[in-house]
């Protein structure tokens, strides 16, 4: 009786320490689809990226091509495979950091070991991997400016810019401001996606409107292929499985993520050098073949083998893009050998009147119009567009039209984000380089289709139509004094 005793208390350890380690839930080994690449599909190549995990979700390793199989429409179709993990392979990775810095953060540890984790995390990343960090507390949200693979300024920026604030932070608007990081279409970022939370689940938006904020972040987060793994700081309380994280954990869930729980500070470093295992750890499954339909949306899956088991992972619909026709490459070929043996008899004769009529000028080359690099989105863009048309194409609520002489003059910044901040330093969704405006000057807050501008505590103030303000809501045409920099609010056409 006391062996069976004994046991029994062995097997509820071991069953503790897994449901601890998984974030509260135990689960098999299972092969998660994380993501397909379509952009070499006219060619018949195709990506898959697919993260193959243990009980405890720790990623396990499965390189050898005859482990894997891809199946369209439920059935296996003939290729070329090459396998590799993220890590030794040239795909890239997208991943948004959002951390929580606020007082209570730094007050139990929790803020220290998560900038340091951050830092090691980044650090971790490749040259050809994209990142894109936001740091939210009780009064503001600041980001660096956009994915990036310079992943050496976002931990200069984290190690140097980010300090403690405010109470209650603004978990929810933080999340989504990390979430614009990301396009809409998979071509100019990799639809390899991920996004790391790490919060103790407080949130300052209103009790009645967070089920729709968390709904609207899911629905969001699945639209652009984007997993939230989640570290919940669970430290107040020592328990991982507290009710302040379940919209996180339920977000993880929706989103294909991962949930762990830090119950001491420097759990937090721990559990974010386990997620970027978790992310280099995926699987880089390439496939080149023509044994499956194309110009039609078809229903993929992978299969792989590990311990003698087979695994198939979830599927994912996708439109495949018509592949090319080599047969007209073939017609063309022959079309333009033909054009070529009749073309050299005027060959000889063209040279001829060439040679005769040269007298030396030179042919004027029509080099187009001259363009410039838009500071906001990079595109090159005629110098004469007083409007980037490709940001005025990208999402956005409304914008900021410099108005004031000097070299801001007529510059445009658009409204992305539902809180944008505005001040000289890095990091802010509006940078003023004017010795005039404070560092986080203000900030405009978009809810409900209105528009709220507010002083940050700035040295030189905020004005409205000249009359100073704390706090006000704008209308179109307005006119904004952020120190001596004099802008022009627009509502979006």
């Amino acid at each position: 009786m006391r062996r069976v005793i004994v046991g029994v208390l062995a097997c509820a350890a071991i069953m503790g320490a897994a449901w601890a380690q998984s974030g509260g839930r135990i689960q098999a080994t299972h092969l998660r689809l994380d993501a397909v690449d379509l952009t070499e599909a006219v060619k018949g190549e195709l990506t898959f990226f697919a993260s193959l995990m243990d009980g405890h979700g720790q990623p396990l390793s499965a390189t050898d091509p005859g482990l894997w199989s891809v199946a369209v429409d439920g059935e296996p179709i003939d290729g070329e495979l090459k396998v590799s993990t993220l890590e030794q392979s040239t795909a890239s990775l997208a991943v948004a950091v959002v951390f929580q810095a606020d007082i209570a953060s730094k007050e139990n540890g929790a803020f220290e070991h998560a900038q340091l984790g951050v830092s090691k995390l980044l650090n971790g990343l490749r040259d050809r991997d994209l990142s894109y960090v936001v740091a939210f507390d009780g009064k503001t949200i600041v980001s660096t400016q956009a994915l990036s693979p310079k992943h050496s300024d976002a931990v200069s920026w984290v190690s140097k810019e980010v300090t403690p604030n405010g109470a209650t932070p603004y978990l929810s608007a933080a999340i989504q401001k990390g979430l614009d990081a990301f396009p809409g279409d998979f071509r100019s970022v990799s639809p390899n996606r991920a996004m790391i939370v790490v919060s103790d689940g407080f949130d300052g938006e209103q009790a009645n409107k967070l089920n729709a904020a968390y709904a609207r972040i899911k629905q969001v987060a699945n639209d652009r292929n984007v997993r939230v793994h989640v570290i919940g700081n669970a430290i107040e309380t020592a328990n991982p499985h507290d009710e302040q994280l379940k919209r996180l954990r339920d977000l993880a869930d929706a989103t294909g993520g991962t949930v762990w729980a830090a119950t001491e500070p420097a759990k937090i470093e721990f559990e974010l050098e386990k997620t970027l295992k978790v992310l280099m750890g995926q699987h880089v499954v390439r496939i080149t073949s023509t044994d499956y339909p194309d110009d039609k949306s078809v229903t993929f899956t992978v299969n792989a083998q590990y311990g003698g088991q087979d695994y198939t992972s979830n599927a994912a619909i996708m439109h495949v893009p018509e592949r090319e026709s080599h047969i007209w490459g073939w017609v063309a070929a022959g079309a333009g050998g033909l054009v070529g043996l009749g073309l050299l008899f005027f060959i000889g004769r063209s040279l001829v009147r060439l040679i005769a009529n040269r007298r030396g000028d030179e042919e004027e080359v029509d080099l187009g119009p001259a363009t410039t690099t838009c500071r906001q989105c990079n595109n090159q863009v005629p110098v004469d567009w007083k409007v980037c048309k490709y940001c005025e194409a990208l999402p956005h609520y409304g914008r900021l039209v410099v108005r004031s002489s000097g070299p801001l003059n007529g510059r445009t910044f658009f409204i992305k984000e539902t809180l944008t901040n505005i001040g000289s330093a890095d990091g802010n969704g509006v940078v003023l380089r004017e010795p005039s405006v404070s560092k986080r000057h203000a900030g405009i807050k978009v809810q409900d289709n209105r528009f709220e501008l507010a002083d940050f505590g700035s040295t030189n103030g905020v004005f409205i139509n000249n009359q100073r303000i704390t706090k006000q809501f704008l209308k179109d045409r307005d006119v904004l004094s952020i120190g001596m920099v004099e802008i022009e609010f627009q509502l979006k056409k």
